[in-house]
């Protein structure tokens, strides 16, 4: 389950980059993309 919500939100994510790359720049997508991902291993793992 744990594992499913991660890919889950990994693939939204992927997703989503094109689209929030005419939002915001590439630093600062990376940036919240990483925390994102930072976040779900630490309350996942």
């Amino acid at each position: 389950m744990n594992r499913l919500l991660i890919a889950f939100a990994i693939s939204i994510a992927t997703f989503s980059s094109a689209n929030a790359q005419y939002d915001m720049g590439d630093a600062e997508w990376n940036a919240s993309l990483n925390t994102l991902i930072s976040k779900a291993k630490v309350q996942f793992s």
